[in-house]
Formats: C-alpha cells, sequence, structure tokens
C-alpha cells in the first residue's frame, strides 16, 4: 500500500517515505526480470525517465522480455505511447495506467475537482516548483490552493522534496496524455508564462505552444530569449517563436526575435548564423519608422564584422555611422554614446582614449549605469594599448565596481585588469582575476575564454610552472579552432602553437607572422616582458 492517509486511523502505523531506488538497484530489478538487458548500455537511461520507480521498471522488463526490443527502442515506444506501454494487464500490479488510475480517480480526487488542475499545472513543471510560485503565478485563480495540495499529498500524486513540489516522470506522461490532460490549463499558463520567473519551467510551457496571440508571443518568447541572449544563450525557443511569429501580421515582432536570434549567434560565436538574422532584422526595421531598431541592429553587424573576413575598417565604419544618424534622428543620447565608442574603435590608441572619454559623459547625461561601465572596460584596455598600466588598472576596479553595482556579470572587466596585471609584472593577482573571470563565465553558462587561457598560461611560464602553462595553452589552442575562424581566433591559434614550441625549446624566437600575431592582442611592451628570456 502506498499512501500519505493510513486506513482505520486509530491504528498505531508505521509509515514509510517511499521514494525510488537507486540507478543501481534499478538496473538490478529490470536485469532481474530480463537477463538479456545486463548488456544493454541504453538501460540506465530508461529506467531514469520512468525515476527508477520499482513497478515501472517491473513492467517495462516484461515488455522487453516478451518484444525482445533494445533499451533505445523501448524510450521510443514510451515517447510514442506514454504509460500505456507500461502493461496492459487489468490490475494495478500488471498496469502502470490502472495503477496510477487508482490515485487519480479516488474519491478524495472526485471531492476537490481543483486538485485534479492543479496536477495538470504541477504536470507542466519539469523541474518542479515552489507553493510560492503556484500561489503568486501558476495556480494563483484557484480558490483553495492548499486544500489541493493536501489531496494530492495525500494520494501520492505530487512530490515535496526540500520545498520543491513537483511530479514524478511516469505520473507526469500519464496526466499529459491528451486524452486526460485539460487545455485549459496550457492557456492559462501561456498566459502567466510571460510574468514567471522559473526559466526551465517558462520555456517547457511555451515550448508546448502552437498557436498565440501576439501579446503573449511579445511578453513571453522575447523576455525569456533576450534573458537566454544575456546570461544562457541557446536557440531553441526563439526558433519556435519564429515560426509562430510568421502566422502573425506584425513585422516588429519578427524583427525583433530576429534581432534577439542573431545576439544568441553572437554570444555563441557563431558568426554566420548571426550576420544572417542581423541582415534579416534590418531589412525589417528599415521599412519601419523606428529608427532606434535600425540603429541597434547596425550596430550589432558591426560586432559581428569584427570577427568576419569582409570586415573591413570602411565597412564597419559606415555601418557605425549610419546607425550614429539613426540615434542622433531621435535624440538617443545612449545610442549616441554606444556609436561613438565603436568609433574609438577604429582610431588610433590617442584618439581613441579621447572618443572613450566623450563617449562615458554621453552616457553619464544619459544615466545609462551599464553603459558606463562598458566605457570604463574599453578605457582600460585603452591605456593597456598605450602603455598607461596604472591608468588602465584604476579603470579596471571602476569597471568591476561598476558592473557590480548593477549586477551584471563582470568577467570581461577581470580579464582586461588581468591583463594590466601581467603586464605590470603582478602575476599571482592577474592569475587570480583570471580564475575569477573564469568562475563568472561558468555560472553564466558560458564557456572559458581563448584569450583567459592563454593569458594564465603565460603567468605560469613566469611562475616556473611549465606544466601547467603546457595545459593552459592546449586548452586555449582547443578554444581557438572549436570558434568560427575569424583574424582574432587565427592570430590565438599561431600565438599557442608558438608559446608550446617555445616551452619546448626556450631560445626559439617569433617569425614574423608569429610577431604580428602577438600585436593583434599585446601592447609592444608586454610583449617584449612575454618574449623576453626564459
Amino acid at each position: 500500500m502506498r499512501t500519505s492517509t493510513p486506513p482505520c486511523g486509530d491504528l498505531p502505523w508505521h509509515q514509510i517515505d517511499l521514494r525510488a531506488v537507486d540507478a543501481v538497484a534499478a538496473h538490478e530489478i529490470y536485469t532481474s526480470w530480463h537477463p538479456k538487458g545486463r548488456d544493454d548500455t541504453g538501460v540506465s537511461q530508461l529506467l531514469e525517465s520512468i525515476d527508477n520507480m520499482p513497478l515501472g521498471i517491473l513492467l517495462l522488463a516484461k515488455v522487453a522480455k516478451v518484444t525482445h526490443l533494445s533499451a533505445q527502442a523501448l524510450m521510443d515506444e514510451y515517447d510514442k505511447q506514454g504509460t500505456l506501454i507500461l502493461g496492459q494487464g487489468l490490475d494495478a500490479e500488471s498496469n502502470m495506467d490502472v495503477c496510477i488510475g487508482l490515485s487519480v480517480y479516488s474519491s478524495r480526487m472526485k471531492a476537490h475537482p481543483e486538485a485534479f488542475y492543479l496536477l495538470c499545472i504541477i504536470s507542466m513543471l519539469p523541474v518542479g516548483t515552489s507553493y510560492t510560485m503556484l500561489s503568486k503565478w501558476w495556480a494563483r485563480d484557484l480558490t483553495s490552493l492548499v486544500g489541493a495540495l493536501e489531496v494530492l499529498q495525500s494520494t501520492s500524486l505530487v512530490e515535496v522534496r526540500d520545498s520543491t513540489i513537483f511530479v514524478l516522470p511516469v505520473i507526469q506522461r500519464y496526466i499529459l496524455h491528451p486524452s486526460r490532460f485539460l487545455e485549459q490549463v496550457r492557456s492559462s499558463m501561456l498566459e502567466t508564462a510571460s510574468l514567471a520567473l522559473e526559466d526551465s519551467n517558462l520555456e517547457a510551457v511555451l515550448l508546448t505552444a502552437e498557436v498565440l496571440a501576439p501579446h503573449i508571443i511579445w511578453d513571453g518568447f522575447l523576455t525569456l530569449t533576450r534573458y537566454h541572449w544575456m546570461y544562457r544563450p541557446h536557440v531553441d525557443l526563439v526558433v519556435h517563436g519564429l515560426a509562430l511569429a510568421r502566422g502573425v501580421d506584425d513585422p516588429i515582432l519578427r524583427g525583433d526575435l530576429l534581432f534577439c536570434y542573431g545576439n544568441i549567434y553572437l554570444r555563441l560565436q557563431q558568426f554566420d548564423n548571426a550576420l544572417k538574422q542581423f541582415n534579416e532584422a534590418l531589412d525589417i526595421f528599415l521599412s519601419l519608422p523606428d529608427r532606434k531598431r535600425s540603429g541597434e541592429c547596425r550596430l550589432e553587424i558591426n560586432n559581428v564584422l569584427l570577427f568576419r573576413p569582409e570586415g573591413k575598417r570602411k565597412l564597419r565604419e559606415k555601418f557605425i555611422s549610419e546607425a550614429k544618424d539613426d540615434f542622433e534622428a531621435i535624440y538617443n543620447k545612449s545610442g549616441t554614446g554606444r556609436c561613438l565608442v565603436a568609433l574609438a574603435n577604429l582610431r588610433d590608441t590617442t584618439t581613441r582614449i579621447s572618443v572613450l572619454k566623450q563617449a562615458e559623459l554621453v552616457f553619464a547625461e544619459a544615466n545609462d549605469r551599464r553603459r558606463r561601465a562598458e566605457c570604463a572596460l574599453y578605457l582600460v584596455r585603452a591605456y593597456y594599448n598605450a602603455i598607461d598600466y596604472d591608468s588602465s588598472y584604476n579603470f579596471g576596479i571602476s569597471a568591476i565596481e561598476q558592473y557590480e553595482s548593477i549586477g551584471y556579470p563582470p568577467h570581461s572587466a577581470f580579464a582586461a585588469l588581468a591583463r594590466t596585471l601581467s603586464a605590470r609584472g603582478d602575476h599571482e593577482s592577474s592569475l587570480r582575476h583570471y580564475l575569477r573571470c573564469l568562475e563568472i563565465r561558468q555560472s553564466a553558462g558560458l564557456s572559458p575564454q581563448g584569450t583567459t587561457l592563454e593569458g594564465m598560461g603565460l603567468i605560469w611560464v613566469k611562475l616556473g610552472k611549465n606544466t601547467d602553462a603546457r595545459r593552459a595553452f592546449e586548452q586555449s589552442l582547443e578554444q581557438y579552432t572549436s570558434e568560427e575562424p575569424s583574424h582574432i581566433t587565427r592570430n590565438g591559434v599561431i600565438r599557442c602553437l608558438f608559446l608550446l614550441r617555445r616551452l619546448d625549446d626556450t631560445g626559439l624566437e617569433p617569425t614574423q607572422v608569429e610577431l604580428a600575431s602577438f600585436r593583434g592582442r599585446y601592447s609592444e611592451d608586454h610583449i617584449n616582458r612575454i618574449l623576453a628570456p626564459l
């Protein structure tokens, strides 16, 4: 008997919280019924799909024994049929649907109609949720959330672990079957999705949508795709949103989704795909009177061209100047300041610092704190190239403080400051800053940058730890070669190959090509320090 409410309440029953078995025990249960499954490498994944629940394991093993299907084939059938595959018997011991149905259609459930509605809601949330999120967002329209939740717990249809409320996968699959699931729940949750703050659940709900009203696409898809663009870049949701947007007569919506799409690809360093999405978005924005969107898009195209072979100075300056015209036409100071930053990066070192300081003032007037922090970061790099390491250091500290004050990941500022500290000869402090950069990127779901790993390798060399240096250069080389080809990655590959050879031949001198690759990354003073005799 599995229940939260024992019969004969006067008796002193001993209650045990039954959980799924562990992976080893699950495999043993399965193979004890189906010995041929011992050598099937897919069994573990199959059993995980039913959360290692003993009855489900037993029923799957019986099906495998009769049908001789592999674990992968059973997974495919489970995806198609759901819990129907888990036994065809007429009682709860031989049919998972009957077993679950005894709880779902029990008298307690029937006495509280909102309980099944709540069960449908929680089944839509793959990572579970909290009572606060249910009461505030997902199930806020229920008249008795506490009562419905108590019924679901008493019938063992939901689990509560560490304040997370969730439905076991096998029960979730049963409830989500079209013959049982309440479609009004899906509609209600789609309306709520744009307001909820649970990333994984929000995405899962939105990906079930087949037709959406425009405002839901705006609020839900754009909010979450912008979040993915900034923090956890991947493209699944925006692709689905674009497919839905084709059925909506709204060019701004489609252009905005394409713009997000391009930025996600830019974060993923897939520059060909990024340029394609930005160009499509720009074509749409140029047909609209809103010049802010066209200005934004032109600036992002400039960012992509930085990594592209056709990204010549004149072409980039053309897009930046056109963007600056767009922003000035609508008196957008923040946009104008960003164009100044972009133009500064095309100028010589002295002019660059002057233009960046001008941009910093514009951002201050616009009260754009994030862009002002970015401008401080650019000044870190500009002063580094000017071999004014003290000013570079001061702006580095300022950039980190500004980013942290607005809750924005300061990994780029840590990396820039680490390079400056390395040039000053403060190797241990430089290493700490590089490591902090890696930690922040990892927490944001970003892979380590080749330049960061390369910088760490240079520090290890200076500290006399050649084994660590070799590992860092090899990891940096792997990162550079995994990214889309650009002059930045090509120069990175050339540098790393030289630095690896130099570990074996300490007197090795760089060729002109190799020296040029260092000039694309380091100041002349720093290059001399790097190439000094080991």
